[in-house]
């Protein structure tokens, strides 16, 4: 088993493998052996592209791994530099990156088109479908998920799929540009229908179903209450149980687990590790 991790605060992409868990350890330090190495990345903040000796990031927060017509690399959700970059790589080792969709100048900004047109505002989490050509984007300071796929020429292609064209915040499930999201940060995709984000400042984690064509955000966990003024806030703590129930503290990480049909939370503020299955919220660690 290999990991690749975006490690924000090295400014660096890692990969992480020979993962050995003794289940005998006595202690933390023991429990888990891996080997560690940099791919790209050498903890200086900047926007450079080239070998990765000499590229620089700023706090990349997210990576993922493809493996397309046999060319293996990583797509960074570079979040400083509102962009994603490419980092291509070799039996594991890194080569060269480039900046890949967004601004090569770090610039932020909400637009759709061409991966080189298109402007993005602190990109925080990337997933893709198991084809690998719809690859979907936490927008995190434009408070909106984007798809990134290949239109009818096979060029690649930035689309805002729910969330506000305006990178309005908010809690509203709804369709599509009427849905509300503040600050998603993480992203698990269930299956090319479905993907899952964790709504950090709103405590929620949110589903977005694409139902006939369209797409459709629902709340999985989270809700609002009113304050004192009237205005919507949402309920953030530490509750196990059914779902309308729970309560979470900005999640920051979500992943689905096929095998157990459940959803793995990284709970951020609750420093847990929270699980949803059968309706039912739980805390593993």
């Amino acid at each position: 088993m290999e990991l690749f991790v975006a490690d924000a605060y090295n400014q660096a992409v890692r990969r992480v493998s020979s993962i050995r868990i003794n289940v005998e350890a006595k202690s933390m330090e023991d429990l888990v052996h891996a080997d560690v190495v940099t791919i790209a990345g050498h903890g200086a903040k900047g926007h450079v592209d080239g070998p990765v000796g000499e590229c620089k990031f700023c706090y990349p927060h997210d990576v993922l791994f493809q493996d397309m017509d046999g060319a293996e690399h990583l797509l960074v959700a570079d979040f400083d530099n509102n962009c994603i970059r490419k980092v291509f790589i070799t039996n594991g080792v890194g080569e060269h990156v480039v900046t890949w969709a967004g601004s090569n100048l770090s610039k932020p900004g909400l637009r759709d088109g061409s991966i080189k047109e298109a402007l993005f505002n602190h990109p925080g989490g990337i997933s893709a479908d198991q084809s690998g050509e719809n690859i979907f984007i936490a927008d995190t300071y434009n408070h909106a998920i984007r798809h990134i796929t290949r239109d009818e020429d096979r060029n690649w292609t930035v689309t805002l799929i729910a969330g506000s064209r305006s990178g309005q915040s908010g809690f509203e499930d709804g369709e599509g540009e009427s849905a509300r999201f503040n600050c998603p940060t993480g992203l698990a995709v269930v299956n090319e229908q479905e993907i899952l984000i964790s709504d950090f400042s709103n405590s929620a984690i949110r589903l977005l179903r694409r139902v006939r064509g369209d797409w459709l955000v629902t709340t999985v966990v989270g809700k609002t209450s009113k304050d004192s003024e009237g205005r919507m806030l949402p309920e953030s703590g530490y509750v196990d149980g059914p779902v309308d129930q729970a309560r979470l503290n900005r999640p920051h990480g979500v992943a689905w687990d096929e095998a157990s049909r459940s959803v793995l939370i990284a709970d951020c503020m609750n420093h847990r590790i929270r699980r949803v299955q059968h309706g039912h919220v739980s805390t593993l660690v």
